[in-house]
């Protein structure tokens, strides 16, 4: 048994709230309206209720989950390739039968063993990533009852096919990481909600999952532990001092930690660096939003002449000198709208200026255009940004979004790497793996492509390398048909390279050639006037 109070210890990095409001951020709508209190505080001359009806009246447009997916679409666009290394064909590694080709296949197409593939998962870790720095995946094999003798005979039962799980980063709550960044051990917690029927009160379990390397005992697998709280009520939680059974224990095939991570480097990490700017758009647009409400209420204010007249003045009428005339009149406007004022009474209906709303109105625009400065900036922080200089144009805007897309392809890859690794080194295989594709984030102005269209043929015809044309014309026209298939552009490819090498012959070459044609014209008459003799 351990203590609940050291299974529930969070590392120093640990950051839930963060963690929730950035998810938060990113989902938008009643997301954020319903956890309003996260975001918003009271201000100082607001009166709780007056708090209460500017958070019923909060909303917020998802600035960041339309930041975020731009760049998670832009960067999956393309496909990604997954294939052996250049050692595939050394005797001494593993993993080159079909049987063990027809497993990664089918983990490439199904990787999560739910119709999603490899791609399609590893994107949906990505975009996590992207909203929080990181993200975590965990890799599994089916569980069996009797291990099977040999890889074969795991084919067989379908229990050497790997996938995928999702994990929360929410409850990854304790890690240690080694210098080669791999995870000495990790803590996972979750929080099950259980209801055997539904005529009973559901109930809460907490568990913990943790996993560590091999012990001094001489493991060198990977092992996990999980420890499981009793059911408790909706809301209560153990005691610090409380003793927390172990609940199921084994040891993996896997050599590492079968969890890993994917970090998005500082400069680059889209959620913590929008974040606090979507922040305060939502707090000045919930400001702007009550406060348009309440002027749309006109206050109406009645100011009530004298009870009593001055000296040597007028006799006041018998509604002035009635001093509760003033109760009369509230009930007069609640019940039909209207009151009976003395000679001096006066009733005015005040309205808000709006000077305040014009200012907060143009600071919301311009922390939202902040918001598109603060992504293109992001650029100075991948290699090669000397010329990334004004946020202003069109070809910087381009050039700084291929810059940032190319940075997250890198880290992309090496992450599919590691998972594929990870994998075959759980089969017992050796395998160094290639991951290709995610490296062509070249935008297109098709402004500048016409301009280019009308040089081309002067670009092309003053060449004097058949090698720079065939590449020059090739991206032109790929250019041209933006979204091309991959068999599609290997044809245009080949015609393109057969064109220019006919077009490239040289006169005396061309006069030979032209030569050597006509006497092979003679040749086959003369030996088909023969076969007719």
């Amino acid at each position: 048994m351990v203590l609940f109070k050291v299974l529930d210890a969070k590392n120093v990095n640990y950051n839930p709230d963060l963690l929730k409001r950035l998810s938060i951020l990113y989902k938008g709508g009643y997301a954020v309206k319903n956890n309003a209190d996260l975001f918003l505080s009271q201000l100082a001359a607001e009166t709780p209720i007056s708090f209460e009806d500017r958070k019923k009246c909060a909303s917020y447009l998802p600035f960041m989950s339309d930041i975020i997916d731009f760049y998670a679409s832009k960067l999956f666009a393309g496909e990604v390739s997954v294939s052996e290394g250049s050692d595939a064909d050394n005797i001494d590694t593993l993993g080159n039968e079909a049987d063990d080709q027809d497993i990664y296949k089918l983990f490439l197409a199904c990787a999560d063993l739910k119709g999603n593939s490899l791609e399609e998962v590893v994107r949906r870790v990505i975009t996590d990533a992207l909203i929080h720095s990181y993200s975590f995946i965990g890799i599994d094999f089916p569980k069996v009852d009797e291990k099977p003798l040999n890889l074969l005979e795991e084919e067989m039962k379908g229990t050497s096919r790997p996938y995928l799980y999702y994990i929360d980063s929410e409850c990854v709550i304790d890690w240690s990481f080694d210098d080669a960044g791999k995870l000495n051990w990790v803590k996972i917690k979750s929080d099950c909600v259980v209801q055997n029927n539904p005529l009973e009160a559901p109930m809460h379990q907490i568990e913990f999952k943790i996993w560590t390397k091999g012990d001094s005992a001489g493991e060198t697998n990977a092992k996990w532990e999980i420890y499981q709280t009793v059911l408790l009520k909706i809301g209560k939680l153990p005691a610090p001092n409380d003793d927390i059974s172990l609940f199921d224990a084994d040891i993996t095939s896997f050599k590492e930690i079968p969890v890993l991570r994917v970090c998005i480097p500082d400069g680059l990490a889209l959620g913590v660096k929008i974040g606090p700017i979507c922040e305060d758009i939502f707090q000045r647009t919930t400001i702007l939003v009550n406060g348009e409400n309440k002027s749309l209420n006109a206050i109406r204010i009645v100011y009530l002449g004298d009870e009593s007249n001055a000296p040597g003045g007028p006799t006041t009428s018998m509604v002035q000198e009635n001093p509760f005339r003033a109760i009369s009149v509230v009930t007069d406007w609640e019940s039909r709208g209207f009151g009976v004022l003395g000679g001096n009474d006066k009733m005015e209906v005040v309205e808000s200026k709006g000077h305040a709303f014009t200012i907060v109105a143009d600071q919301i625009d311009k922390l939202i255009e902040k918001l598109k400065e603060v992504v293109h900036q992001m650029a100075n922080a991948t290699p090669n940004t000397k010329n990334a200089k004004s946020a202003q144009s069109k070809v910087e805007d381009r050039h700084a979004t291929e810059m940032i897309l190319t940075a997250y392809g890198s880290v992309t890859r090496d992450f599919i790497q590691q998972i594929m690794s990870c994998i075959s080194s759980g089969r017992g295989e050796t395998i160094v793996w290639s991951v290709g594709g995610l490296d062509n984030f070249s935008t297109i102005d098709r402004d500048q492509l016409i301009l280019e269209a009308a040089a081309f043929p002067n670009v092309t015809a003053g060449s004097m390398s058949p090698t720079f044309t065939k590449l020059y014309t090739e991206k032109f026209y790929l250019s041209l048909l933006d979204g091309t298939s991959q068999e599609d552009a290997l044809i245009i490819r080949d015609e393109i390279f057969t064109n220019v090498e006919t077009s490239f012959i040289l006169p005396a070459d061309k006069e030979k050639q032209d030569n050597q044609n006509t006497l092979d014209q003679m040749k086959l008459k003369s030996t088909l006037g023969n076969q007719s003799k």
